[in-house]
């Protein structure tokens, strides 16, 4: 039996009953929602599962959006030549409580980054996060994630940023 951590795109298999982050529209969104925005084509959600065990241990989503270029900082704004800038979205990103303050995070994180740099088949400049609350701003605070604007708590870093490292 293996112990290791994998990630996963969700599918059936994989046992959503027990997972609890902490953050109701979290865990109501992978239990009612994740599947459903997979199958329209809305989302990607991919899950942390460890060896044989199929709970979801963490979870995160991706999908492409657009940032207008009022909301990017101006050094960025005039690299482009239209109205918005391309960029992937990481809309939910959640650990079970079990896990958390473990690191477990920043390892869902980085896959994360690292499946959208495994292609260049998508043009982005940016990619952009969602955080739910003042301690998941910190979290993408404390990895390099800037405020897209003073509005909300959009936050982003540059693609450019991601490749590098």
């Amino acid at each position: 039996m293996s112990d290791a951590w994998i990630f996963e795109r969700l599918a059936k298999k994989h046992d959503r009953t027990k997972f609890s982050c902490g953050v109701d529209t979290l865990d109501d969104y992978l239990m009612r929602r994740a599947g459903q925005e997979q199958r329209r084509g809305v989302t990607f959600p991919y899950v942390l599962i460890r060896g044989d065990d199929l709970r979801v241990l963490a979870y995160y989503t991706l999908s492409a959006t657009s940032i207008a270029l009022t909301d990017l900082p101006p050094v960025m704004a005039k690299q482009l030549g239209y109205p918005a800038a391309p960029a992937a979205l990481i809309g939910r990103l959640a650990v079970d409580q079990s896990l958390q303050g473990q690191g477990i995070g920043q390892l869902v994180l980085i896959d994360a980054l690292r499946r959208l740099t495994a292609t260049e088949s998508l043009a982005i400049m940016l990619v952009v996060v969602d955080p739910k609350n003042e301690a998941a701003t910190h979290f993408y605070a404390r990895l390099g994630f800037e405020p897209l604007s003073s509005e909300d708590r959009r936050m982003y870093l540059p693609f450019k940023t991601i490749k590098n490292l």
